[in-house]
């Protein structure tokens, strides 16, 4: 994970409200359909955990050369209070059990 930025922000967001969110990733010799980029968001706890979380899937963009890729998608901000995010990267292919199974997750 390279970057992460988000888009599209109010200075006072409310319920309703849709974030975007642009992700650069250098995935070196894999191919965009070899992971699946994700933002996890939900309830931002005093500790920086999250919980009540949800999870949108980020849609591959524009091939940035020498590995990078871009990633963007939108969320909806569900709920009030603080709100917290963040962006995961995970190994995609039809032969996997779970989304953990190979324990290679990268979040930002």
């Amino acid at each position: 994970m390279e970057h992460v930025d988000t888009l599209d922000v109010s200075d006072n967001p409310q319920i309703g409200d849709r974030i975007g969110v642009r992700a650069l990733v250098r995935l070196g010799g894999l191919e965009t359909d070899s992971v699946s980029v994700q933002v996890v968001h939900g309830q931002a706890l005093d500790t920086d955990e999250l919980t009540n979380t949800s999870t949108v899937t980020l849609t591959p963009g524009e091939d940035l050369g020498d590995g990078r890729h871009e990633f963007t998608g939108a969320l909806e901000i569900e709920r009030s209070g603080s709100f917290g995010y963040t962006v995961r990267v995970l190994p995609q292919h039809h032969a996997l059990a779970n989304i953990a199974e190979l324990g290679l997750i990268a979040s930002a």
